[in-house]
């Protein structure tokens, strides 16, 4: 068919049948043109028209077998789920028709439920804990965030604490507790002293073949929950056990004497003469030391400043 059948006049229809059944504007003669078929613009039209139609003949079919699937006691919870989760492929309308449900029910509930009076407590807390670790630079743990906060008015337990933490993914920042325990005092009169934990050919030498005679000591520190304690230590040699210890809230030279006192009178120095190693701290420096140790026939030992007591 080409342009002149579109001018030219019109087609006898009664072999192919009557005009009135094909349509009101085929019975005054219509051109072919407009026999053919719809409008080239109507066409995206009625093909959108046929798919749906067949998305909603496939939609009746997918949601019969979708209800004979739920459970007899399926309740409406499940409906809504199901509706949520098809909601993407067929109407709402459509679909709460089908299976019964209110839509005003549903987009109730698609709406967030008012949070309890235990979650707004819990996002109190919440904002607490980490409001705290914040503030301590992540060097604060559950125990001391718990009693910070115990501080502030805000009552919370240790358990709560750790399950916010760990659930936020925070750890406090172990800091190792430090303490200067060897302080030399520039004024003190050591130059008799001399490093006597060393071999013939000048190399360390801790060791001891009898018990009592060498020995060497030490102050370190301990971090408690009332402060800190200092630990004066005496070990022998020969045995690598301690035999004399004091402990105090304080660093004064009787912390050191109280110690070898202590092993001296459980008899673990020796009568004829020991040897004591220290570091040049300035409480083993002192002359009430020196003075105890001259006394009790202990001769002092030290290395040079920076070397350990304990390793030379």
């Amino acid at each position: 068919m080409g342009p002149a059948d579109c001018a030219g006049g019109t087609r006898d229809w009664g072999r192919g049948g009557d005009a009135g059944e094909l349509g009101p504007g085929l019975e005054r003669g219509a051109s072919r043109c407009w026999r053919e078929g719809p409008w080239p613009g109507r066409v995206g039209e009625v093909q959108g028209v046929a798919s749906r139609e067949r998305r909603v003949e496939t939609g009746d079919r997918i949601l019969g077998k979708s209800q004979r699937l739920l459970r007899c006691e399926a309740t409406i919870s499940d409906y809504f789920m199901f509706i949520s989760a098809e909601k993407a492929t067929f109407p709402i309308d459509w679909m709460c028709h089908k299976l019964k449900v209110s839509r005003a029910w549903f987009y109730r509930w698609l709406l967030p439920a008012e949070p309890t009076k235990t979650q707004v407590r819990h996002d109190e807390l919440d904002a607490h804990v980490v409001r705290v670790y914040d503030r301590e630079k992540g060097k604060a743990g559950r125990d001391q965030i718990t009693t910070l906060l115990g501080q502030e008015g805000v009552s919370i337990a240790t358990g709560t604490v750790g399950s916010i933490m760990t659930d936020r993914g925070l750890r406090a920042v172990r800091m190792r507790a430090w303490k200067k325990t060897t302080t030399v005092d520039p004024d003190a009169r050591t130059e008799h002293i001399k490093n006597h934990m060393l071999d013939k050919n000048g190399k360390r030498d801790f060791t001891s073949l009898v018990p009592g005679t060498r020995l060497c000591g030490d102050i370190t520190y301990l971090r408690t929950g009332s402060g800190w304690l200092y630990l004066a230590t005496v070990i022998d040699l020969s045995t690598r056990m301690i035999v004399g210890w004091s402990m105090a809230s304080h660093m004064r030279t009787s912390l050191i004497i109280d110690a070898l006192t202590m092993a001296r009178d459980h008899g673990h120095l020796d009568a004829n003469g020991a040897i004591f190693n220290s570091d040049r701290g300035a409480q083993y420096t002192s002359g009430d030391f020196q003075k105890w140790c001259s006394t009790n026939g202990v001769t002092q030992s030290m290395g040079a400043v920076g070397v350990s007591p304990l390793t030379g």
